[in-house]
């Protein structure tokens, strides 16, 4: 039973983290890399400034991801770190209102929709990697 108290505390845990860190740091970060920028297109959907703040929430999912896969114990730590990213872009899409001209082209929704999918791909991917680089390590110490 302790072991499933731990695993539940460190999702609890890391989830708060995101739900402070993401939208708090995602503004100084999204700021001081657009503020007085003029971006141009370059191939035609391609927004650099939507980029940009995609690359924030892309960092910290992946280090959180990471650390769920360490931290927690059991099977299958790269799915709870989807899940992680899973339910934190749901809470966010819940609460979103996005109003779009009638004649919104298909590029702004997927800016608009795609910042949903970079949480789960990000820790899923910080998950991976930490697994990855925990088994070289344990090969490398039982060496």
């Amino acid at each position: 039973m302790g072991t499933i108290l731990r695993n539940i505390g460190i999702f609890v845990a890391l989830m708060l983290l995101a739900r402070l860190v993401v939208p708090l740091g995602g503004l100084g970060w999204a700021q001081s890399f657009t503020n007085d920028h003029v971006f141009t297109v370059t191939f035609g959907w391609l927004d650099w400034s939507q980029l940009i703040t995609w690359i924030f929430p892309t960092i910290v999912f992946a280090c959180l991801g990471a650390l769920l896969s360490l931290l927690r114990v059991g099977p299958k730590p790269t799915l709870w770190a989807v899940v992680l990213g899973t339910l934190y872009s749901i809470e966010r899409w819940l609460y979103s209102t996005n109003h779009f001209a009638p004649t919104a082209g298909l590029y702004l929704y997927f800016w608009v929709y795609g910042e949903f999918l970079v949480p789960p791909l990000a820790a899923w991917g910080g998950a991976a990697f930490a697994q990855l680089l925990a088994r070289r390590y344990n090969q490398n110490a039982a060496a």
